[in-house]
């Protein structure tokens, strides 16, 4: 048989090179990573579809209580009736309510995604370690006192239930504005009626006036304590569900 000449070692080690090239980051890549970067992936993306809808849940309970902000806030220009206060006082509650149920289901769905987590995490712990002591068997190596084992990851952390919290907050601060501008409705029914009976007095004036400035200053407290119930809503649902902190310029360090 003829020596190989150097081209046929050249080319010999040049296929051996590129066959390596490809071929070992595939050998060299565990098993499951394929599986586990496809579950990290779907993971994520189920993270931020739950912000997503986070936020989504946040509009449906400002924009009802805001409404009933601005037009209490209106309510000297253009009085509300006890019906149009009514349906704007209940349009809120029910928003709450509805904003109430929608946190309890997302802490449930926590919890249950979180005790899902550790339970792979135990059973592809167990895998490896089942893995680890067949190959030390086959290898007839005889195991160390310590023992190969994976660690589970760690689980998602579950919901601060800071919302519900925020949530009764909320409805506390509508009930204390409604009964105030109810107190407001029946001191400008006094005025009227003041008025027809023409005792106009300069006391009963003075008196009307006086009452007229206390209900304002009642009005703009209670609606200042409304808006930053809201403000406590929105910031207790970024932090229960997980949402990132806001990046802006000049924003302080938290």
């Amino acid at each position: 048989m003829p020596a190989p000449t150097i081209r046929h070692i050249a080319t010999s080690a040049l296929c051996a090179a590129l066959f390596l090239g490809t071929a070992a980051p595939a050998l060299a890549a565990p098993p499951d990573s394929a599986r586990n970067e496809t579950r990290a992936t779907a993971q994520k993306r189920a993270v931020l579809q739950d912000q997503t809808r986070a936020l989504t849940e946040l509009g449906t309970v400002l924009t009802p209580v805001t409404t009933l902000l601005n037009r209490a806030l209106k309510a000297d220009d253009d009085p509300l009736t006890d019906a149009e206060l009514k349906e704007l006082v209940d349009e809120a509650n029910e928003a709450i309510a509805q904003a109430r149920k929608e946190a309890e289901q997302a802490r449930k769905d926590a919890l249950a995604e979180a005790d899902a987590a550790r339970a792979e995490a135990r059973k592809e712990a167990e895998e490896i370690r089942k893995e680890l002591l067949a190959e030390i068997e086959a290898a007839k190596t005889t195991p160390s006192t310590a023992t190969p084992t994976t660690t589970p990851s760690t689980a998602p952390t579950t919901s601060t239930n800071l919302l519900g919290g925020a949530l009764d907050g909320l409805g506390e601060a509508i009930n204390a504005l409604l009964g105030v501008l109810q107190l407001n409705g029946e001191t400008e029914a006094k005025k009227e009626d003041t008025a027809a009976k023409k005792e106009s007095t300069a006391k009963v004036e003075t008196d009307a006036k006086a009452e007229a400035g206390a209900a304002t200053k009642e009005v703009e407290a209670s609606a200042d304590n409304l808006l930053q119930a809201l403000v406590n809503v929105a910031v207790a649902t970024l932090l229960d569900r997980g949402l990132p902190a806001a990046q802006l310029p000049g924003l302080p360090p938290a």
